[in-house]
């Protein structure tokens, strides 16, 4: 088999599990906005997003309560869902890139750690509440990047290789989630966020307002891969 023959083929693969896997995630999708405290068929989601969109006039009303829910709690969840996936995904393949590292990954390296760290930090001790979404992304974003370093930092200390990165990026996790541990309690009895939510996240309070906190960065970031 010719070079050029194996070219076609892998990209016959790779265009039929992307074709694959947009039809599995468009019915998850739909899926999660028919399950829930009220559940609604299939054809009732997918009717009240087309008649959403404009495109079936003669589908349910916007205003009665399924669209309400289906419209404002579930599609911009499942919407988010989503964009934390790829986002994951997509950074997880910049990292190896940029450390050259198969085995680098953001949870491996302590960037989750950082991120709930740095914003533990700021609303256990900040003067004001931290309501805002944009100010909670954008320290994330900081503790987040200052773990990375860190670990890089501590990785070419020790000898800089695949396994130095690792250990390094172990360590560094370990830090950063004790002393989000600690500081979670303080956030807990403080802000009255459950600590559960604190350390392992939720979609549960996910509003419209975060999909274009999250698109813009998730655009950016897929682009610049292609530099």
């Amino acid at each position: 088999m010719s070079v050029h023959e194996v070219y076609r083929a892998s990209l016959r693969s790779f265009f039929i599990a992307l074709i694959f896997s947009l039809f599995f995630l468009f019915f998850v999708g739909i899926l999660s906005m028919s399950i829930g405290p009220s559940s609604y068929s299939f054809r009732d989601v997918i009717t009240i997003i087309l008649r959403n969109l404009g495109l079936n006039p003669a589908g349910a009303n916007s205003g009665d309560t399924a669209s309400l829910v289906i419209l404002n709690i579930r599609l911009p969840r499942t919407l988010i869902s989503v964009l934390v996936g790829a986002s994951l995904g997509l950074s997880g393949v910049l990292i190896q890139a940029v450390t050259r590292n198969p085995l680098a990954e953001p949870f491996l390296l302590g960037l989750p750690s950082g991120a709930l760290a740095f914003v533990s930090f700021f609303m256990a001790f900040s003067p004001y509440p931290l309501y805002s979404r944009w100010l909670i992304a954008m320290i994330a974003f900081i503790g987040a990047l200052f773990a990375f370093l860190l670990t890089l930092g501590l990785s070419e200390s020790i000898g800089g290789g695949a396994s130095s990165l690792i250990l390094a990026g172990i360590a560094v996790s370990a830090g950063f989630s004790g002393i989000a541990h600690v500081l979670s309690f303080i956030v807990e009895s403080r802000m009255k966020i459950p600590f559960a939510i604190l350390l392992m996240g939720s979609f549960s309070t996910s509003l419209k307002s975060d999909i274009l906190i999250m698109l813009p960065i998730f655009i950016l970031g897929f682009v610049l891969s292609f530099s």
